[in-house]
């Protein structure tokens, strides 16, 4: 299936900052080297149940590992590794707006206070969420 962007995308996440040291930050960080290592401590895990979407519904995890210096010399956040529950999602997502989208296999098991999530890459667990709302809902 074929979707060009925009997309509108209808669904609930969870974003969670990590302070994480840099070697492993930088390591699993996935942004083009292009923008050069990210910087700062501070990194970005997003779940997102997508329900609805021009692709239909898909779940996916992604991870920012912190500012980068964009070729204009200004440092903003960028989007590094996406895994992705759906093939359709990873296509578009990788031809419309460059993104390293990837496939993978998600777990997900609904709790009275949110969700514990296992997201499966290449035969091997990759992350190991449990999730509980907290803070404001948007």
């Amino acid at each position: 299936m074929d979707s060009p962007a925009p997309w509108t995308l209808r669904g609930h996440a969870y974003v969670c900052a990590l302070a994480m040291p840099d070697a492993p930050r930088r390591q699993q960080g996935g942004t083009a080297e292009a923008l050069g290592p990210a910087t700062g401590r501070l990194g970005v895990v997003m779940f997102v149940d997508y329900q609805r979407s021009e692709v239909g519904p898909y779940r996916e995890l992604l991870f920012m590992p912190g500012p980068c210096r964009f070729p204009d010399g200004r440092r903003r956040w960028s989007i590094g590794r996406i895994y992705v529950s759906s093939e359709d999602s990873a296509r578009n997502g990788n031809r419309n707006w460059g993104l390293d989208k990837r496939v993978a296999s998600f777990q997900v098991e609904r709790t009275r206070h949110g969700e514990s999530v296992t997201v499966r890459y290449q035969d091997r667990d990759i992350a190991g969420l449990t999730l509980k709302r907290r803070g404001p809902a948007l």
